[in-house]
């Protein structure tokens, strides 16, 4: 797992998550996948992809900042 700081999402009514790796992020970005896809969701898919594929601190870090742009744009992000 490529951990980060966690963030904290909502993941279904009343209910919140903390997402704490690249790999949840992915997961969890697919739930949130309408058409067309939005700017940031897919901006995001493609940086945490990379991520996993050159799992650098840089690239965990430039994974979460860009989780965090999606999840706002979802209007899910809860911090």
């Amino acid at each position: 797992m490529l951990w980060f700081a966690p963030v904290r999402i909502k993941s279904a009514p009343g209910r919140m998550l903390e997402v704490k790796s690249v790999e949840v992020a992915l997961e969890q970005m697919r739930k949130w996948v309408r058409w067309p896809v939005p700017p940031k969701l897919e901006i995001a898919y493609v940086v945490c992809a990379r991520a996993i594929d050159n799992p650098t601190p840089e690239a965990i870090a430039e994974a979460r900042e860009a989780f965090v742009e999606a999840a706002m744009e979802a209007e899910v992000l809860r911090e």
